[in-house]
C-alpha cells in the first residue's frame, strides 16, 4: 500500500507514480530524478492531468508548469476535492 502525497489517502489499488513537472517537459535526467516523482490516487491524478492541461494552454503555460512544486500541487489538488 502507498499513500496519496496529495490528499493522504491511503491507496490500496490504482495508484500511479505521477511526475510533478510533467515528462514532456523534462530532460531524460529531470524525468527519472526522485525528486520530480510522487505517488497519487486515481482520482488526484485526474485532477492534476486536467488542471496541468488548462495550465498548458495558457500563455507561457509550459513555462509555468516547469516552476510548480508538489506542495502547490497537493494545495490546489485538496481544494479541488473539498470544493466538489
Amino acid at each position: 500500500m502507498a499513500t496519496c502525497q496529495a490528499c493522504g489517502e491511503v491507496v490500496k489499488d490504482r495508484k500511479l507514480v505521477d511526475h510533478i513537472i510533467p515528462r514532456r517537459l523534462c530532460t531524460w535526467t529531470q524525468a527519472l530524478d526522485p525528486s520530480n516523482l510522487w505517488t497519487l490516487c486515481y482520482r488526484c491524478h485526474t485532477i492534476k492531468t486536467e488542471l496541468e492541461q488548462h495550465i498548458a494552454a495558457q500563455p507561457n503555460g509550459d513555462t509555468k508548469l516547469m516552476h510548480l512544486s508538489c506542495e502547490w500541487w497537493a494545495k490546489v489538488i485538496r481544494e479541488r476535492i473539498h470544493t466538489k
